[in-house]
């Protein structure tokens, strides 16, 4: 039975039952009670057959589904704003969903659905045995959404409101759809099954899902009966007609068959039909809505990786083996130039010639900074900005500029000289003058601007070598 590739876990308040799916049908394995006690044997369970992999269902009370209508949002906004609506309507239960229900008929807003599992303490204990007995849990799902896929799979998903009543051992399942999504639970504990009963019960939801504007005065309420007792669903036919309510069952049989779900011989642990038939659909065809608190994900990620734990293990040392070797050579290689950098600068220290100083009086500090001011002086000049050739050529050419002021800037970023002067010749004569302190390594501007003093003229050259 171990051999099973996948494994349902139908949870309720009262028990714990465990199912195998081999080969298309679902096989009874093991039923445990929802106490202590039962959680014992079912770690006992799992214990003996280590790895599997459990898909639970759950049918619950303590499930609530609200609606709300909030600003079309994305991203980080967007669920900023869910969490702090999760918050509000449910406390801190990890075990939330939200589905979008589509926009507004303005396109304003959306419409969202908020659905929670508000007591979490038997999926808490559920998942720490699964934790203790290295099984995975390979998702949660709930009753109301199973129930909103039959409807769905039975093309049930029509625009008119249907209730459904589906009964099982622990009580009766009141699910509401609309436009085929189950927008509200209740879980009402097992009634006395009677025209009567059923008729009161749909007629009291009624009045509910109008005050709270799930329906329409307008609409007409469907009220569909799944159960295993073939007497229950005939009721459907001789219940008192309500106004805006409406009848009908689910035939059991026709629906297993039409969902190939087979119908085996009964045997002492064979679930009861309604509970094999949406088992059945869970298996073969799973709701979209499902709840992953962060913690499932995380421990069903693990799992996936306990097979490969010691390739991994052994994959992670070699890469910090290699890491560590491939970090040693490169500061063997490091430490290797810089040996090779020191004897290279010790060579050329050793090959200059010592040049003693001669005996001084001066204080250590002034004869400190008489030697910073030698090496300063003995680096390499800019020939360019200090070379005065070209500019004494051109003066002696024409005799015409008289100089009065010479500025120099060697540095880095600029090599320039400023010359400023009187210039007693013609326009012409100053261009001549430009064009002869012309050349490729420098840039010339001159400005030829009458002077106070006429006919005289003042003169102003600035070159700089070109980079």
């Amino acid at each position: 039975m171990a051999t099973a590739k996948k494994h349902l876990l139908f949870l309720t308040a009262r028990r714990l039952a465990l199912f195998g799916w081999r080969a298309g049908e679902l096989v009874a394995l093991a039923e445990f009670t929802a106490d202590p006690e039962g959680n014992a044997a079912l770690g006992a369970w799992l214990r003996a057959h280590p790895g599997l992999t459990l898909t639970v269902l759950a049918h619950l009370a303590d499930e609530e589904l609200r609606l709300e209508t909030l600003p079309r949002l994305r991203g980080q906004d967007r669920q900023e704003v869910l969490k702090r609506q999760l918050a509000r309507h449910f406390g801190a239960t990890p075990y939330t969903l939200t589905a979008s229900l589509g926009p507004t008929l303005n396109r304003q807003k959306e419409r969202l659905l908020l659905a929670a599992l508000t007591r979490p303490a038997p999926l808490d204990a559920l998942f720490y045995l699964a934790q203790e007995n290295r099984a995975t849990l390979a998702g949660l799902y709930s009753l109301p959404f199973l129930i909103a896929t039959l409807c769905r799979a039975l093309n049930y998903s029509d625009a008119n409101p249907r209730l459904v009543f589906s009964f099982h051992a622990d009580g009766m399942a009141e699910t509401l759809l609309v436009a085929g999504q189950a927008v509200f639970f209740r879980h009402a504990p097992t009634l006395k099954i009677r025209a009567e009963t059923l008729s009161g019960e749909a007629a009291q939801l009624r009045r509910y899902f109008l005050s709270q504007r799930l329906l329409a005065r307008e609409d007409t309420l469907t009220v569909a009966l799944l159960s295993d007792n073939p007497t229950e669903t005939g009721l459907a036919g001789e219940i008192p007609e309500v106004e805006g309510i409406r009848f009908v069952s689910i035939p059991l049989a026709e629906t297993a068959a039409r969902l190939g779900c087979p119908s085996p011989a009964p045997t002492e642990n064979a679930p009861p039909p309604v509970e094999r038939l949406l088992l059945h659909l869970l298996a073969t065809q799973p709701p979209k809505a499902r709840y992953t608190p962060a913690h499932w994900r995380s421990s069903r990620l693990s799992r996936r990786f306990w097979p490969l734990s010691p390739w991994l293990s052994l994959g992670a040392g070699g890469v910090l083996l290699l890491a560590g070797l491939l970090f040693g050579a490169w500061e063997w290689q490091t430490g290797q130039a810089l040996r090779r950098e020191t004897a290279q600068w010790q060579a050329a220290q050793q090959a200059q010639p010592a040049v003693p100083l001669p005996e001084t009086s001066l204080p250590p500090e002034d004869l400190r900074r008489l030697l910073a001011r030698y090496e300063q002086l003995a680096r390499p000049q800019n020939p360019a900005c200090l070379d005065m050739r070209p500019l004494s050529q051109a003066l002696e050419k024409h005799p015409a500029a008289q100089l009065e002021r010479l500025r120099w800037r060697c540095a880095a970023a600029e090599n320039s000289l400023t010359v400023d002067g009187q210039f007693s010749g013609s326009a012409a004569d100053f261009e001549r003058l430009l064009a002869d302190l012309a050349s490729p390594a420098r840039r010339v501007e001159g400005e030829l601007r009458p002077s106070e003093a006429a006919p005289n003229f003042q003169l102003r050259l600035q070159w700089e070598a070109a980079p």
